[in-house]
């Protein structure tokens, strides 16, 4: 991962990051939480999954790698508006050679280009990479009189590049090579298991408080259970699966996120919540339920019937039950016949399928 060293913090001034489409207003509110900016853009130039803040006026890095919300984070050098023909790349490559690689790049700096393009243009992403690439080694044969080597697997310094539609943005992908979803509690990694930062939002969008008590009744590998203790200290959450194997696989990432004392485990059916806690009453239940592709519809429809009615049982008045599905039309229509309050619904982009994280509210009795 790379580290600032003597860099002078004002060439850090812009950074860009790259979340969840769909999630880019929650990146932007822990943004605010963690670091001060002077302007801050969701979906940047129409591209979702992103978020660029403008105007920073210190570089933490340390805290910005703890948010979790994020996948990356790109240290901007600078960007350009740039022409979509192919002379475009002349420019990128004039734009480049201007910038200060000689910071944190020397001879012996094993460097990389990571490229992407979004757009119609008359290049391809690995045009980009090869024009980007020779204006480095060209500014750091001009500063030092040596060629710095090139290593595309194992490089000290990923640069990013990304043409979107007519702008040219180029910076240091900190977070190289491992996005930040790779958190180190995940030992076991389940079937369908769900993406970490996808688990903080819905944590997030739930209502969650601390020191409340949430349930996830079809945890899997317990990531959602792991995402909210981390978030909040002092909550307590209890987690259920149908499948053992599964209880056990999450046991293990719960004991490596250091969280075992908080979080109680136990094999369950989430169709009869009742029963299985007859005398607990929850705060919030997060969870992300089976989407059916490999499930008969009948099957799927009474799973989710039976889940969402049980769940009143277990749900305090006015907590709130959230999860995320490809099933929008079936779980509203069960949810409005049960009397559930639909108090947000939104679309992201998970895995090559657009989902819906959907946050019912149980109302007063």
């Amino acid at each position: 991962m790379f580290k600032l060293k003597n860099m002078p913090l004002d060439v850090f001034n812009n950074i860009l990051v790259t979340t969840i489409p769909g999630l880019e207003d929650i990146v932007l509110d822990d943004l605010k939480n963690t670091i001060n900016f002077k302007e801050g853009i969701k979906c940047p130039n129409g591209l979702r999954g992103k978020v660029l803040i403008k105007g920073v006026s210190k570089v933490s890095l340390e805290r910005l790698l703890k948010l979790r919300s994020i996948e990356r984070i790109i240290m901007l050098l600078g960007s350009t508006k740039i022409a979509k023909k192919r002379e475009g790349l002349h420019a990128i490559y004039k734009y480049c050679l201007k910038l200060p690689f000689e910071y944190f790049i020397t001879p012996h700096t094993r460097i990389a280009v990571i490229s992407q393009r979004e757009g119609n243009q008359e290049y391809t992403s690995l045009d980009i990479s090869r024009v980007v690439g020779q204006a480095i080694i060209d500014r750091i044969i001009n500063e030092y009189g040596i060629r710095p080597p090139v290593d595309l697997d194992y490089p000290d310094i990923a640069i990013y590049a990304e043409v979107m539609n007519d702008t040219f943005m180029i910076g240091i992908d900190t977070t190289w090579p491992y996005a930040l979803h790779n958190r180190n509690y995940r030992k076991y990694i389940h079937p369908s298991s769900l993406r970490p930062t996808i688990a903080y939002a819905l944590v997030k969008l739930s209502r969650a408080r601390d020191k409340e008590l949430i349930l996830d009744p079809m945890c899997g590998g317990g990531t959602i259970l792991i995402e909210a203790t981390l978030t909040f200290p002092h909550l307590k959450a209890f987690g259920m699966d149908v499948n053992q194997v599964f209880v056990k696989g999450a046991f293990k990432n719960v004991s490596a996120a250091g969280v075992k004392g908080r979080v109680i485990l136990k094999v369950g059916d989430a169709r009869i919540l009742d029963k299985e806690f007859p005398n607990v009453e929850f705060d919030r239940i997060i969870t992300d339920p089976p989407y059916g592709i490999r499930m008969r519809p009948r099957g799927l429809k009474e799973l989710y019937e039976r889940f969402l009615r049980s769940s009143l049982s277990v749900l305090r008045d006015n907590g709130t039950l959230t999860l995320i599905t490809i099933q929008r039309r079936l779980t509203l229509s069960i949810a409005s016949k049960l009397h559930y309050r639909t108090v947000h619904l939104r679309k992201i982009y998970q895995g090559g399928l657009y989902s819906y994280v959907i946050v019912l509210e149980k109302r007063v009795s």
